[in-house]
C-alpha cells in the first residue's frame, strides 16, 4: 500500500482506527462456548490484524516521507482519528573499537577528573552523569570520541489513535 497525500493519509488513518475498535470488539467478544464456527472467526480476526499491520506500515512511510506536511507549525499532527508526533532523542554508545573497558581504562589513565562522576563502585560507566555533562557543555564531541564514545541522535515516531 502506498500513501501518496495527506487526505489518503487521513482516509487511511480512519480506516486504522476502525480496525483496531473492530479487533478490540472481537478479540473481548470471542468466547469458545459461542464461536460455532471458531476457525472462520479466527480467520476474520488473522486478516483484520494483517490488514491492520499493513495499514499501520504504510501510514508510518508516508510520515516518513511527508514531515514537512504533517509538522508545519508543530511536532504533532492530529486527524480525526490518529494523533502522530515527530520526538528526538540521543543514546550514548561507545565509539568504533570501544567498549566499556577501553573507556572505563580512558577515563583512569587520562580523564581522571570524571573517574568519580562517571565509574560507578561496579565498574560500570554512569551514561547519565556524561548526558549531563554534555548538556552543561563540560564535554564536547572530541572529548567524548578520546573517551570512547559517540552521541547519535534518534527521532521517532509515534502514532497513536484518538
Amino acid at each position: 500500500m502506498n500513501i501518496k497525500n495527506i487526505k489518503q493519509f487521513d482516509e487511511n488513518s480512519g480506516y486504522l482506527a476502525e480496525l483496531t475498535n473492530k479487533l478490540d470488539k472481537l478479540e473481548s467478544a470471542y468466547d469458545e462456548k459461542e464461536a460455532k464456527n471458531r476457525q472462520k472467526f479466527e480467520e476474520g480476526i488473522k486478516l483484520d490484524k494483517d490488514n491492520r499491520v499493513m495499514l499501520e506500515k504504510a501510514l508510518h512511510e508516508y510520515v516518513d516521507n511527508n514531515k514537512e506536511e504533517l509538522f508545519v507549525e508543530a511536532k504533532t499532527y492530529n486527524n480525526a482519528y490518529l494523533s502522530v508526533s515527530l520526538r528526538s532523542s540521543t543514546s550514548l554508545g561507545f565509539a568504533d573499537g570501544f567498549n566499556d573497558k577501553k573507556a572505563m581504562a580512558n577515563i583512569k589513565d587520562k580523564f581522571k577528573a570524571f573517574v568519580g562522576r562517571f565509574i560507578v563502585s561496579k565498574e560500570s560507566i554512569d551514561k547519565n552523569a556524561i548526558k549531563a555533562s554534555i548538556k552543561s557543555k563540560e564535554l564536547d564531541e572530541k572529548i567524548l570520541n578520546k573517551i570512547g564514545f559517540v552521541n547519535e541522535e534518534k527521532e521517532t515516531i509515534n502514532i497513536k489513535i484518538n
